[in-house]
């Protein structure tokens, strides 16, 4: 998973496979907001009747439109790359995207660079900002009277998928008026090819895995995950561990030992490292400088930043699902290190053992840890921990001689 500021990405034309769109700097609902009854909008009159007015002469010029026996998909989101403007927090546009089904053209797009500020997360995630019906109704309108050069003539498609029931329910009305049908599909599979072209012009990155591709991997188990990252960051343990206590830690007690550090007195990257050999750790806090060292081992961590360090896979289920969150530069990444220097999705193996292992040293940091002077009191014990599976324990051993 790896991370990073970037460079701003601004919107530009369309691969030629895509067919031609719109850029914007903006998503106004412009008449369209009247035609359907809506609150006003950028672009709409001030005065209430006039605007209503404008809204009925667009609608009554779409309706005089031939019609297709043709299907469209539509849909409004948060697009999946992030723009990093000077000065300010990074953020993802917004993105209106219709296409006709059966030929795969995109017959419009829509950006935003500067959609609303998504909210602040207040112990669980919350969702970015969306389109709103108003603006994809007033894309509808424009996408009939002059769709995207080579997708065709001026028309009315006959049925308009979206994936939102909420927005299907909403834009009923309005596209009821220009005899257009719409209905509510989870999966727009021409929509979502052409989407996957536009995030491939813009995220850098390219596709980062998400934790459910892992084998096993489940939701309740990442919403666990979460839980215990977000408790793991409250209780802030970098305040009084160092690199001069790690930890061994058997999860199962009879399995395998590995060696973890909490990450944080310095100020910079909090977290929790972990090394599967003794001997690796040493030789890395031996000379934390050293590149070639870094570059010879892999390991994995969890760390703490803002959204943009997260796959979307992984940031989209905790906003879907709002899984616990303790900030906003609090976001868990679990990942593993490569050999080039990144962090890439961790081991099936290392997400289970990390359920085990956040829980045994947040029980220890909570309820058994004493402190001597500047140095932690040596431990060793074997504690009870809940899991998904039920009641399992973990040996733990501080500091490793």
């Amino acid at each position: 998973m790896h991370c990073g500021s970037r460079q701003e990405v601004r919107p530009v034309e369309l691969d030629p496979g895509l067919h031609g769109g719109h850029p914007a700097g903006g998503l106004a609902g412009g008449e369209a907001g009247s035609a359907m009854g809506g609150r006003a909008l950028p672009g709409e009159g001030t005065d209430k009747g006039t605007g209503r007015m404008q809204a009925q002469r667009l609608v009554a010029e779409v309706r005089r439109l031939r019609q297709r026996e043709e299907v469209w998909e539509c849909s409004g989101r948060a697009a999946r790359w992030w723009i990093t403007p000077p000065g300010k927090l990074p953020r993802r546009p917004s993105v209106i995207l219709i296409v006709a089904a059966h030929s795969g053209r995109v017959v419009r797009v829509e950006f935003d660079d500067d959609p609303p500020p998504a909210p602040r997360p207040t112990g669980f995630a919350l969702p970015p900002p969306v389109p709103t019906p108003e603006q994809v109704f007033a894309q509808l309108l424009q996408a009939m009277r002059r769709p995207a050069s080579g997708a065709g003539s001026p028309r009315r498609p006959a049925l308009v998928y979206l994936d939102r029931p909420e927005l299907a329910e909403a834009l009923a009305p309005g596209l009821g008026e220009l005899e257009v049908r719409c209905r509510c599909r989870r999966t727009l599979p021409a929509l979502e090819a052409a989407m996957r072209q536009l995030e491939a012009r813009h995220d850098r990155r390219g596709p980062i895995p998400g934790l459910l591709t892992l084998p096993g991997v489940t939701v309740p188990l990442v919403a666990r995950l979460c839980e215990l990252a977000a408790e793991y960051y409250r209780q802030a343990p970098w305040h009084y561990l160092t690199d001069r206590e790690p930890f061994e830690v058997r999860y199962p007690p009879d399995g395998p030992a590995r060696y973890a550090i909490v990450m944080g007195s310095g100020g910079q990257v909090f977290g929790l490292a972990v090394y599967d050999e003794l001997e690796h750790m040493r030789m890395l806090l031996a000379s934390p400088e050293s590149e070639a060292l870094w570059r010879a081992f892999t390991h994995p961590m969890l760390f703490f930043d803002r959204p943009i360090a997260m796959a979307f896979d992984d940031l989209e289920l905790m906003e879907r699902h709002g899984l616990a969150l303790a900030g906003p530069r609090a976001y868990p990444v679990f990942g593993r290190t490569t050999r080039e220097g990144t962090i890439l999705a961790p081991r099936a193996s290392d997400v289970f053992w990390m359920e085990g292992a956040l829980a045994g040293l947040l029980s220890f940091v909570r309820d058994h840890m004493r402190i001597q002077g500047i140095s932690i009191h040596p431990a060793r014990l074997t504690l009870p921990v809940e899991t998904l599976g039920g009641e399992k324990q973990v040996y733990l051993r501080v500091p490793v001689e």
